[in-house]
C-alpha cells in the first residue's frame, strides 16, 4: 500500500503547487493598475481599415485569375482601377465564371465587348472594413496586456482606435507603442530566379553571402538591386519588369536597402501557433522559433522540398529579414528567425517583440499614432 499512498501524496502537492500558482497570477493581476487614479496615457490610432478592402480584393482577384485559368479560359491583359479590374478574357461563359468565383468576395460582370468586370460590393466592403477594425482592437489589446504594465482599455471611435495605459509612464508607454508598431505578419516565400533583374544589377561581383547554388552545382548571385536608404523611390523606378506573381520587397541593413525579388504564395502568418525566444545553440545570441499548425507544416515541408538549393525570403510586414539558401527540406512545421546583423542587446529586443507580435496575432492592417495624451494623477 506504499507505493499508491506516495502517488497520492505527489498528487497533492501537485494541485497545491498549481493552486498557489493560480492564487499569485490573481493576485499579480489585481495589483495592475485598472484606473487613471494615479495618472496614466492614452493613444489614438487612426487605422487604416480600408487597406484591408483593398488587400480582400487583390487576393480575391488573384484567386480569380487562377479559377479561371483552371477553367480553360485565357485571360489576357488586366486593368486595376480602385478595388476593381477589368479583364480581357477568351473562351470564357456563365458557367465558368461561376465556378472560378465560387466562395471569393467578388461581384462580376461580362462586357458587351467580352471583357470581365470584377469588383468588390460596397456592402461586402464595409464589412471588411468593420472586421478589421474589431481584430485591430483585439490583437491590440492581447498585445499590450502581454507586457504586463496594466490593465489596458482598447476603445474604438469611428476608424479610430483609442488605447488607454492606466498607471503607465513614459518609457511604458514607448514599450507599448513598439508593440503596436508592427503588424506582426511573418510569411516565408521564395526568392525568385529574375533574368532581367540579375542583369539590370550595379555591382560587379555579389558577397559572399549573396551567393547561391542550385542542385545542379551552378554558382549563382542572388539577383537584387540595392542602394542607400533615402534612394529606395529611385530603386522602385529603375527596377525592371518582373514576372508575374512577383513582387520587389525592400531589405534593410542600416543605410543601404536592396529591393528582393520574392514570388507570391508561400506560408503565412496565420498558421503560426507559437513563437518563442530562445538561445542560438553554437552561434549565439537569441533567435525566434515559430512552430506552425499542420497546414502551414505541410506547406512549409513540401514548399522546401520543391526547391532545396533555392533562397527562403523570411518576409515580415512587407520587408525581406533574411534570405537562407534551403539546404534541406524543413518538415515538422518549425521555422527559425534569427537577426545576425545587430548586437546582443539589439537581437534580444527584436526577439522579444516579434515572438510577442507572432504570439497574439497580426494585426491586419497598420496603426498610425497621431495622438499621446498623459493624464495626470487624480487629486483625492
Amino acid at each position: 500500500m506504499a507505493r499508491p499512498n506516495r502517488w497520492v501524496a505527489r498528487l497533492a502537492i501537485a494541485i497545491a503547487i498549481a493552486a498557489v500558482a493560480i492564487s499569485l497570477y490573481r493576485w499579480w493581476k489585481r495589483r495592475l493598475p485598472s484606473d487613471f487614479s494615479r495618472g496614466g496615457v492614452e493613444l489614438t490610432y487612426d487605422v487604416d481599415a480600408a487597406r484591408a478592402v483593398d488587400e480582400k480584393f487583390a487576393r480575391g482577384l488573384d484567386e480569380a485569375v487562377q479559377g479561371l485559368r483552371r477553367e480553360g479560359v485565357v485571360i489576357g491583359a488586366i486593368k486595376p482601377q480602385p478595388r476593381a479590374a477589368t479583364l480581357a478574357v477568351t473562351g470564357l461563359d456563365e458557367a465558368k465564371l461561376a465556378r472560378a468565383l465560387a466562395g471569393l468576395p467578388l461581384a462580376a460582370r461580362i462586357q458587351p465587348d467580352g471583357a470581365l468586370a470584377l469588383s468588390i460590393a460596397d456592402a461586402r466592403a464595409e464589412q471588411v472594413r468593420d472586421a478589421a477594425m474589431q481584430q485591430v482592437a483585439r490583437v491590440a489589446h492581447g498585445r499590450v496586456a502581454a507586457l504586463g504594465l496594466c490593465k489596458p482599455t482598447v476603445r474604438q471611435a469611428e476608424r479610430r482606435l483609442i488605447v488607454g495605459l492606466p498607471g503607465v509612464d513614459e518609457a511604458g508607454a514607448a514599450r507599448v507603442k513598439e508593440a503596436l508598431s508592427s503588424t506582426g505578419k511573418l510569411e516565408l516565400r521564395l526568392v525568385a530566379e529574375t533574368p532581367a533583374l540579375a542583369a539590370a544589377r550595379p555591382s560587379r561581383g555579389a558577397p559572399a553571402d549573396d551567393r547561391w547554388t542550385d542542385p545542379g552545382g551552378s554558382a549563382h548571385a542572388l539577383a537584387k538591386l540595392c542602394g542607400a536608404a533615402s534612394d529606395l523611390a529611385a530603386l522602385h523606378q529603375s527596377l525592371p519588369a518582373l514576372p508575374g506573381g512577383v513582387d520587389a520587397l525592400a531589405q534593410r541593413d542600416g543605410d543601404r536597402v536592396c529591393l528582393v525579388p520574392v514570388t507570391r504564395g508561400g506560408v503565412s502568418g496565420e498558421s503560426v501557433i507559437d513563437a518563442r525566444v530562445e538561445e542560438q545553440k553554437g552561434a549565439g545570441g537569441v533567435g525566434v522559433s515559430v512552430t506552425l499548425d499542420k497546414a502551414g507544416a505541410e506547406a512549409l515541408d513540401k514548399l522546401t522540398r520543391d526547391h532545396v538549393g533555392a533562397r527562403l525570403a523570411i518576409v515580415l510586414d512587407g520587408n525581406v529579414l533574411q534570405t537562407p539558401i534551403i539546404l534541406d527540406p524543413i518538415a515538422g512545421g518549425r521555422a527559425w528567425v534569427t537577426f545576425p546583423d545587430a548586437d546582443a542587446a539589439a537581437q534580444r529586443r527584436k526577439a522579444d517583440l516579434l515572438a510577442l507580435t507572432l504570439h497574439t496575432g497580426p494585426l491586419p492592417v497598420p496603426l498610425t499614432l497621431i495622438a499621446e495624451k498623459r493624464i495626470g494623477p487624480s487629486e483625492n
